[in-house]
Protein backbone atom coordinates (compact mmCIF):
# COMPACT_ATOMS: atom_id res chain seq x y z
CA UNK A 1 0.00 0.00 0.00
CA UNK A 2 1.38 3.99 -1.06
CA UNK A 3 2.19 6.10 1.92
CA UNK A 4 1.57 9.32 2.30
CA UNK A 5 4.51 12.03 2.07
CA UNK A 6 2.51 15.02 3.68
CA UNK A 7 3.25 13.46 6.69
CA UNK A 8 1.00 12.68 10.63
CA UNK A 9 -1.31 15.95 9.79
CA UNK A 10 -2.37 15.22 6.62
CA UNK A 11 -5.90 15.33 7.84
CA UNK A 12 -5.34 18.09 10.55
CA UNK A 13 -5.63 15.75 13.27
CA UNK A 14 -3.20 17.32 15.49
CA UNK A 15 -6.70 19.69 15.79
CA UNK A 16 -3.97 22.53 14.67
CA UNK A 17 -1.50 23.73 11.88
CA UNK A 18 0.90 21.75 12.95
CA UNK A 19 3.46 21.63 9.97
CA UNK A 20 1.22 23.49 7.42
CA UNK A 21 1.90 27.21 6.96
CA UNK A 22 -1.09 29.56 7.21
CA UNK A 23 -1.39 32.87 4.79
CA UNK A 24 -3.83 35.39 3.38
CA UNK A 25 -7.07 37.00 4.39
CA UNK A 26 -10.18 35.77 5.48
CA UNK A 27 -10.21 32.37 7.98
CA UNK A 28 -8.22 29.43 8.25
CA UNK A 29 -9.24 27.64 11.59
CA UNK A 30 -9.33 23.72 12.29
CA UNK A 31 -12.82 22.37 12.58
CA UNK A 32 -14.64 19.19 13.53
CA UNK A 33 -15.65 16.94 11.62
CA UNK A 34 -13.44 16.50 8.84
CA UNK A 35 -14.07 13.88 5.91
CA UNK A 36 -14.50 10.50 8.12
CA UNK A 37 -12.11 12.56 10.78
CA UNK A 38 -12.50 14.43 13.30
CA UNK A 39 -10.85 17.53 11.85
CA UNK A 40 -10.59 19.20 8.96
CA UNK A 41 -9.07 22.65 7.65
CA UNK A 42 -11.88 25.88 7.31
CA UNK A 43 -10.92 28.16 4.63
CA UNK A 44 -13.53 31.24 4.42
CA UNK A 45 -13.68 34.47 2.87
CA UNK A 46 -13.60 37.74 4.67
CA UNK A 47 -15.78 39.08 6.68
CA UNK A 48 -15.56 42.25 5.17
CA UNK A 49 -16.41 41.04 1.80
CA UNK A 50 -13.26 42.38 0.10
CA UNK A 51 -11.03 40.05 -2.19
CA UNK A 52 -9.82 37.73 0.52
CA UNK A 53 -7.34 34.35 -0.11
CA UNK A 54 -7.41 32.12 2.83
CA UNK A 55 -4.61 29.29 2.20
CA UNK A 56 -2.53 26.26 3.12
CA UNK A 57 0.31 25.09 2.10
CA UNK A 58 3.42 23.03 3.04
CA UNK A 59 6.92 22.37 1.85
CA UNK A 60 7.00 18.37 1.51
CA UNK A 61 9.91 16.38 1.07
CA UNK A 62 10.17 13.60 -1.54
CA UNK A 63 12.34 11.19 -2.99
CA UNK A 64 12.85 11.71 -7.31
CA UNK A 65 12.64 9.03 -9.27
CA UNK A 66 9.03 7.78 -7.76
CA UNK A 67 5.88 8.17 -8.80
CA UNK A 68 3.57 9.70 -6.36
CA UNK A 69 -0.15 10.71 -6.41
CA UNK A 70 -1.50 13.42 -4.88
CA UNK A 71 -5.10 13.88 -3.43
CA UNK A 72 -6.85 15.39 -1.02
CA UNK A 73 -10.96 15.79 0.53
CA UNK A 74 -13.04 19.14 -0.13
CA UNK A 75 -16.10 20.06 0.68
CA UNK A 76 -17.72 23.27 -0.47
CA UNK A 77 -19.98 24.37 2.81
CA UNK A 78 -21.65 27.28 1.92
CA UNK A 79 -21.44 30.36 -0.92
CA UNK A 80 -23.78 33.20 -1.07
CA UNK A 81 -21.32 34.31 -4.20
CA UNK A 82 -19.05 32.75 -6.56
CA UNK A 83 -15.66 31.37 -5.59
CA UNK A 84 -12.62 30.17 -6.86
CA UNK A 85 -11.09 26.64 -4.83
CA UNK A 86 -7.71 26.51 -5.68
CA UNK A 87 -4.07 25.21 -5.65
CA UNK A 88 -1.30 23.63 -6.68
CA UNK A 89 1.63 21.34 -6.02
CA UNK A 90 4.84 22.05 -7.37
CA UNK A 91 8.44 20.93 -7.38
CA UNK A 92 11.02 23.49 -7.18
CA UNK A 93 13.71 22.20 -9.81
CA UNK A 94 14.12 23.96 -12.68
CA UNK A 95 11.44 23.53 -15.15
CA UNK A 96 9.00 21.54 -13.37
CA UNK A 97 5.81 21.45 -14.30
CA UNK A 98 3.05 21.75 -11.64
CA UNK A 99 0.08 20.12 -11.09
CA UNK A 100 -2.94 22.34 -10.78
CA UNK A 101 -6.46 22.38 -9.54
CA UNK A 102 -9.36 24.72 -9.99
CA UNK A 103 -13.13 24.39 -8.66
CA UNK A 104 -15.33 27.10 -9.24
CA UNK A 105 -18.65 27.74 -7.73
CA UNK A 106 -21.50 30.29 -9.12
CA UNK A 107 -24.40 30.64 -6.56
CA UNK A 108 -26.41 30.10 -9.40
CA UNK A 109 -25.64 26.65 -9.76
CA UNK A 110 -26.32 23.88 -7.69
CA UNK A 111 -23.15 22.05 -8.57
CA UNK A 112 -19.76 23.11 -8.77
CA UNK A 113 -17.21 22.47 -11.91
CA UNK A 114 -16.81 19.35 -11.33
CA UNK A 115 -20.32 18.79 -11.41
CA UNK A 116 -20.57 18.15 -7.17
CA UNK A 117 -23.28 19.19 -4.79
CA UNK A 118 -22.40 21.53 -2.91
CA UNK A 119 -23.09 20.19 0.79
CA UNK A 120 -20.76 16.99 0.74
CA UNK A 121 -17.37 15.86 0.61
CA UNK A 122 -15.82 14.82 -2.62
CA UNK A 123 -11.98 13.64 -3.29
CA UNK A 124 -9.90 14.64 -5.74
CA UNK A 125 -7.38 12.21 -7.28
CA UNK A 126 -4.93 14.09 -9.95
CA UNK A 127 -2.79 11.37 -12.38
CA UNK A 128 0.44 10.14 -11.14
CA UNK A 129 3.79 11.84 -12.11
CA UNK A 130 7.38 11.49 -11.40
CA UNK A 131 9.34 13.50 -8.83
CA UNK A 132 12.29 15.23 -10.64
CA UNK A 133 13.00 17.20 -7.25
CA UNK A 134 13.65 16.35 -3.75
CA UNK A 135 11.07 18.81 -2.46
CA UNK A 136 7.13 19.85 -3.89
CA UNK A 137 5.58 22.95 -2.78
CA UNK A 138 1.34 21.15 -1.43
CA UNK A 139 -0.86 24.79 -1.84
CA UNK A 140 -4.45 25.31 -1.48
CA UNK A 141 -6.41 28.04 -1.77
CA UNK A 142 -10.01 30.00 -1.51
CA UNK A 143 -10.18 33.40 -3.81
CA UNK A 144 -13.68 34.48 -2.91
CA UNK A 145 -15.89 38.39 -2.60
CA UNK A 146 -17.19 37.14 0.32
CA UNK A 147 -17.32 35.79 4.23
CA UNK A 148 -20.22 33.31 3.26
CA UNK A 149 -18.07 31.37 1.51
CA UNK A 150 -16.91 28.24 3.06
CA UNK A 151 -14.48 25.40 1.35
CA UNK A 152 -13.37 22.39 3.93
CA UNK A 153 -10.33 20.10 2.95
CA UNK A 154 -9.42 17.03 4.33
CA UNK A 155 -6.96 14.04 4.09
CA UNK A 156 -4.66 15.88 1.95
CA UNK A 157 -2.38 12.72 0.35
CA UNK A 158 0.81 12.53 -1.87
CA UNK A 159 0.97 9.06 -2.15
CA UNK A 160 4.29 7.46 -3.09
CA UNK A 161 4.85 4.17 -4.72
CA UNK A 162 8.48 2.71 -6.83
CA UNK A 163 8.28 1.10 -9.73
CA UNK A 164 7.50 -2.82 -9.06
CA UNK A 165 7.26 -2.17 -5.34
CA UNK A 166 3.85 -2.16 -3.48
CA UNK A 167 5.15 0.92 -1.02
CA UNK A 168 7.56 3.01 0.41
CA UNK A 169 7.73 4.49 3.72
CA UNK A 170 6.94 7.77 3.64
CA UNK A 171 4.27 8.04 6.05
CA UNK A 172 0.76 7.47 7.28
CA UNK A 173 -1.50 5.76 4.67
CA UNK A 174 -5.26 6.15 3.83
CA UNK A 175 -7.79 5.29 1.02
CA UNK A 176 -8.49 7.64 -1.40
CA UNK A 177 -11.62 7.36 -3.98
CA UNK A 178 -11.29 8.83 -7.56
CA UNK A 179 -13.76 10.55 -9.06
CA UNK A 180 -14.47 11.92 -13.17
Amino acid sequence: MPLNAIGPNYGFETGDWSTWDVSGTGQQIITSPGYNSEYAAYLAGDNGGDDSDPSVDMLVAVVPGLTYTYSFAYFIETSSDSLEFSGMLYGLASGDNPVNFDVYYDNSDSTDTNGNAVGAWYTITFPPFVAVSTSYDVSIYVSTDGANNVVLVDNVQLLASAPGSDSVPTGPATTTVTFT
